[in-house]
């Protein structure tokens, strides 16, 4: 499906040679590999994050139920244990909305 929808859709020409490169497109078979894989996806992260969801030839749930599954195939002792996410590409979910707040410690003046 993806062949014919690049292909002939409404993607500017540059897309859909990129699209139909080897190294252009990443498919939700290849992303349910590399989570299921140990070796590949070291499952540390406490969000995991899946996002830039095409709305022409894919969509969010079946983005979410390939992700699930192949994490549900890892061994449990290198098990996911944080939270999945589908980001919208209609707008940013506001879990991920967020500015990040990094405290630095303050110098300290000595009294000598």
């Amino acid at each position: 499906m993806i062949w014919t929808c690049s292909r002939w859709g409404p993607y500017p020409w540059v897309v859909k040679q990129r699209v139909l490169s080897r190294t252009g497109h990443l498919s939700n078979h290849a992303v349910s590999e590399y989570l299921s894989d140990p070796d590949g996806f070291d499952a540390v992260a406490r969000y995991l994050v899946l996002a830039h969801v095409s709305q022409e030839n894919n969509n969010p749930d079946l983005v979410r139920i390939s992700a699930e599954e192949a994490l549900k195939r890892r061994p449990a002792e290198s098990a996911f244990a944080g939270e999945l996410l589908v980001a919208s590409s209609k707008c940013l979910s506001s879990r991920l909305n967020y500015k990040a707040r990094i405290q630095l410690p303050v110098p300290r003046v000595n009294d000598a």
